[in-house]
């Protein structure tokens, strides 16, 4: 049985919630491990050593149980490839509790590090619910991060986050509320039962660390994975002023989201610098018109040198 806080290490540091490549499959675009090869290289060459699978920035809530599989297997070995210190977590969010367990049962045999799961999605459940639902994902015997995405999933309040702490299994969270009192409360939580608590808001990473966040989980890094490691090295490494650059970067490479939201748009920039051979998102997600991926490449073109490339 794995307690509370054991595998902790699997939200400390930088976790990158990659991107899903799709190719084309009997006519329609399906999930594709071998278009990680450039972003995996690009992640590694830039000292990060953790990947999270389908999460919001992987369209996972749109990737069919059923094409999990194939996917999963052959990205996790392609990451593990890299060597053993490279960990891999997947997503396995749904709207409820046995489809959940579906997809966990679809890639048990990856080989993956640890799942990582919301709360139940589309309605809002109790309490007692939420920690039910995780109960369940625990007795998998796998080590699980859970994700507080109150955007999309049930709201955690402070019963369920006592609820669910208890459990044995439970490693760590990653919030992404955007309430900063309520990530104070979930650090202070998190550290009292031995868990790791890691940050998702792009604009916010800097300060979360200082909070006493134990990891970031960015998905600007998929663009440019140098700046946001940095951010990490240099709050570790006690170098404030390289931190808040870095935390500057990444807060302007952001901007691209005010543009279009989402998915589409970093496809879009990592399609036209090389490192995708297609820039479609599942449905019903549409790939960015001309115009702005016109406003995207001129947005981003001033920090050339900080994105990732197709040498990368």
């Amino acid at each position: 049985m794995i307690m509370n806080g054991e595998g902790g290490e699997l939200v400390r540091g930088v976790t990158v919630p990659v991107i899903t490549p799709l190719a084309p499959v009997g006519g329609t675009m399906r999930p594709d491990a071998a278009g990680l090869e450039k972003l995996y290289g690009a992640f590694a060459a830039a000292g990060i050593r953790r990947i999270m699978l389908l999460g919001s920035n992987g369209e996972g809530p749109l990737v069919p149980t059923q094409w999990l599989q194939p996917f999963v297997r052959d990205a996790v070995a392609a990451w593990h490839a890299y060597g053993p210190d490279h960990t891999i977590v997947v997503n396995v969010t749904a709207p409820g509790t046995a489809e959940v367990l579906l997809r966990a049962e679809a890639i048990a045999d990856a080989g993956a590090d640890g799942l990582v799961c919301s709360p139940p999605t589309y309605f809002r459940h109790r309490d007692d619910e939420v920690i039910k639902h995780f109960a369940a994902i625990t007795a998998l015997g796998r080590p699980v991060i859970i994700y507080n995405s109150p955007t999309y999933a049930t709201p955690l309040t402070k019963g369920s986050l006592a609820g669910l702490l208890e459990l044995p299994g439970i490693v760590g969270m990653k919030d992404s509320s955007g309430d900063p009192e309520q990530f104070r409360t979930m650090i202070d939580s998190a550290h009292a039962a031995g868990v790791g608590i890691a940050q998702g808001g792009e604009t916010v990473a800097l300060s979360a660390l200082q909070s006493g966040a134990d990891g970031i989980v960015l998905g600007i890094a998929n663009l440019a994975p140098r700046p946001v490691a940095e951010l990490w090295a240099a709050f570790r490494g006690g170098r404030t002023e390289d931190a808040s650059t870095a935390q500057k970067l990444i807060t302007e490479l952001v901007g691209v989201h005010q543009i279009r939201r989402g998915v589409p748009t970093v496809k879009a920039l990592l399609a036209a610098r090389g490192v995708l051979p297609y820039e479609d998102s599942l449905p019903p997600l549409i790939a960015c018109d001309a115009d702005e991926r016109r406003r995207l490449l001129d947005l981003v073109q001033p920090h050339d040198e900080a994105l990732i490339n197709s040498a990368a």
